[in-house]
């Protein structure tokens, strides 16, 4: 009720100050000025800051739009010329009107010259940096510009380069803004923004995870593991986790694990590089496995096998295991894509590198009873044995008629004549002979190589190459 009669009170007093205008007085004085937020949005401050409850302030914005009472408002409007009012009504603590005033200015927005149209383009020639190039249109060397970079980060650059901290993707924005031509005038400005990605650098993984088990029939409980990490390309600072399907883990390098109930579990190793400063990486292995555990006492087959090599690239198992017949399945497998079903195998590797050999044994069991299985992995490295060292040289003939005329001896080491050889030119020819004379058409400047794959004793071919490149400049003949 009080809040209506103090609005009765103040619209009755604005009737009276438009039929009755008054000087301006302190106590009532309607200055105010223009403060513009955006291009468009005005705050009107007035001289008479006082919030006491006996003066009133009434605003008009000259659009059309409601008044308002606030002391100072902002208000956002269309561009445009408008006239703006602000009345200043006081009373006395007993109610009583003292003094009224009023004020009149014209607020123009927007220049009616703006023809600023703001608008960039952005590449990513880098991880983490994107460079922008200002597009706008009506911009004069005068006029003021900011980009903000969706970071928190702000440049004043025409065609500014920005180096981000992290992936992502930001909101990048361009302002560009005209000055304004008078006290009463609106700024021209005008603004874009754009989303762009940025992207982080590749992280070079090398890992590869992957794990070894077999069961401890000499512990306490027959449900116990011993789990063997032969992941490769990991470090001691490398972070380690092992599940183990019973809803524990460990990390450690190689965890021991005692179930407490047969059954079948996912075992997991998940592996996370970090850097040099023990930062984590977004490098990150993992590999699981279903880990039989059978009920005790019901299969007592042991899997284990040895590997010896007998030549560099062919290595001998010898299975060891215990509690199987010749009655049970026995396989292996590899690692290459091969398999054997013999007791003691011996292997021939075709290629150099890490092979995870597995040997798995499933007991002939009667029907209606469990399957007993047990599987047991080891891991193999085969070094490469290539040694070959193609070179070779070379002589240019005077005597023959074509001065032109180039012998070519191989020199290559360790060379056998079941050996591949294949000689280029650099003119389009070429020779399987070992140690070539070749004629060259014209002077000029060759590339000559010699290229050597190693075979087996059976004439197979091997992934053992070595090649050889010299440029020979064959020079006009002397005159």
């Amino acid at each position: 009720m009080k809040k209506l009669l103090t609005t009765l009170v103040l619209f009755s007093a604005l009737l009276f100050f438009k039929s009755y205008a008054q000087t301006s007085t302190t106590g009532c004085n309607p200055s105010f000025t223009f403060q513009f937020l955006t291009g468009t949005t005005v705050k009107l401050n007035p001289a008479l800051t006082t919030d006491s409850p006996y003066v009133q302030h009434y605003w008009k914005f000259g659009d059309g739009s409601a008044p308002s009472t606030r002391i100072s408002p902002a208000h956002n409007y269309a561009p445009g010329v408008y006239t703006v009012k602000h009345y200043v009504v006081r009373h006395n603590p007993n109610g009583i009107m003292v003094c009224t005033d009023s004020l009149f200015k014209q607020l123009t927005i927007g220049q009616t010259n703006c023809n600023l149209i703001a608008a960039f383009t952005s590449s990513t020639p880098a991880q983490l940096a994107a460079i922008f190039n200002n597009t706008s249109a009506g911009l004069a060397p005068g006029d003021s510009i900011r980009w903000t970079f969706g970071d928190g980060t702000v440049s004043y650059d025409a065609n500014p380069t920005h180096q981000y901290l992290n992936a992502g993707t930001y909101t990048v924005c361009l302002r560009v803004k005209k000055p304004a031509t008078a006290a009463t005038t609106a700024p021209c400005v005008s603004e874009v923004c754009h989303s762009i990605v940025i992207t982080a650098p590749p992280t070079s993984c090398d890992l590869a995870a992957n794990f070894t088990w077999f069961q401890n029939s000499t512990a306490l409980s027959l449900y116990t593991y011993h789990f063997t990490n032969t992941s490769t390309g990991a470090a001691t600072t490398d972070s380690i986790r092992w599940t183990f399907g019973d809803g524990t883990s460990s990390n450690q390098n190689n965890p021991l694990h005692i179930y407490a109930n047969a059954g079948t579990y996912n075992v997991c190793i998940r592996i996370i590089k970090r850097t040099n400063t023990g930062a984590l990486t977004n490098c990150i292995k993992e590999k699981c496995y279903a880990v039989v555990v059978p009920p005790a006492n019901s299969c007592n087959l042991q899997v284990y096998f040895t590997a010896a090599t007998v030549q560099p690239n062919v290595i001998g198992f010898t299975n060891q295991s215990s509690g199987y017949s010749s009655l049970d399945s026995i396989k292996w497998n590899f690692g290459d894509g091969t398999t054997s079903n013999a007791l003691s195998p011996t292997h021939t590797f075709t290629t150099a590198g890490t092979y995870n050999v597995c040997l798995t044994i499933k007991k002939n069991t009667i029907a209606g009873t469990s399957a007993c299985i047990r599987t047991f992995c080891k891991t193999v490295v085969i070094a490469n044995t290539c040694t070959l060292a193609a070179n070779f040289t070379y002589t240019r003939n005077s005597a023959t008629p074509n001065l032109y005329t180039y012998h070519f001896n191989n020199t290559s080491a360790p060379l056998n004549n079941t050996d591949s050889i294949r000689w280029t030119f650099g003119d389009g020819t070429s020779s399987n002979q070992l140690n070539p004379v070749h004629g060259y058409n014209a002077p000029g400047i060759y590339t000559v190589c010699l290229r050597i794959i190693k075979r087996n004793p059976n004439g197979v071919l091997t992934n053992c190459v070595a090649e050889k490149c010299y440029t020979i400049t064959v020079a006009p003949a002397c005159s």
